[in-house]
């Protein structure tokens, strides 16, 4: 099962570097067709080698993650540039991110030491969606600001529960959980740069750089649950 699974995770690398190479390439079918693929492809692999008595309320929260990713995936792939559809991608990522908040803080429940424990890093993570939002903001239509702040608030809080894991789930599977949380965040904030600033609107590069950050993230968050999945889920 340990080998179906590798071949699996290779699928969702080839799946990934093809649909990047779409968008470089200019040929919006070929990657528009291949991102549909990404998040089924991912769940399988997460579903993959793991013992049903195994399938807690946890790796449920990972499925239903994986799906309300899916569905961002679709709704931000609707052509033209209406606001709705837009705010509909976001809602979508925002569940998701929320379910994998309340897989991580399941796991370890926000409390005091997370501050005492991890200073720095919390520091770095409000400095940054400080200083993010203060240069994006003014440059937001005035209907999306606040689903654009919320949004923010809501993945850096995701970022922030990934933090005291360590201790409960082992040095790996954590530095792979936080590596594709850092990775999500870099994805949607290159995202907004390239949708509400217009020194960055349009770039192929930028495009790109969103799906290489996100199809990272999720490989890597997901890999990490399913490495302690196989131990404690």
């Amino acid at each position: 099962m340990q080998n179906k699974s590798k071949y699996i995770i290779i699928l969702y690398i080839i799946i990934g570097a093809l649909q990047v190479t779409g968008i470089l390439l200019k040929m919006p079918l070929l990657h528009q067709s291949l991102k549909v693929l990404l998040m089924p492809v991912l769940t399988f692999y997460l579903w993959n080698g793991i013992a049903e008595k195994t399938k807690t309320t946890l790796f449920r929260l990972s499925i239903l993650a994986l799906a309300f990713s899916y569905s961002g995936d679709i709704i931000l792939m609707i052509p033209g540039n209406q606001p709705l559809f837009f705010i509909g991608g976001l809602v979508s990522f925002l569940i998701a991110h929320l379910f994998y908040m309340k897989l991580f803080t399941t796991l370890s429940p926000f409390s005091n030491n997370i501050i005492k424990k991890n200073p720095v890093q919390i520091i770095g993570i409000i400095l940054f969606l400080t200083a993010f939002l203060s240069y994006l903001v003014p440059k937001i239509d005035s209907t999306l600001k606040i689903p654009v702040i919320a949004y923010a608030l809501i993945i850096c809080t995701m970022l922030l529960s990934t933090l005291n894991l360590k201790e409960k789930i082992g040095k790996k599977p954590h530095n792979m959980i936080v590596a594709g949380a850092i990775l999500f965040v870099l994805s949607d904030s290159i995202l907004a740069l390239n949708k509400f600033d217009a020194a960055f609107r349009g770039i192929t590069l930028m495009h790109a750089l969103v799906m290489i950050t996100y199809i990272s993230a999720q490989g890597f968050i997901i890999h990490g649950i399913k490495l302690n999945s196989l131990k404690t889920l």
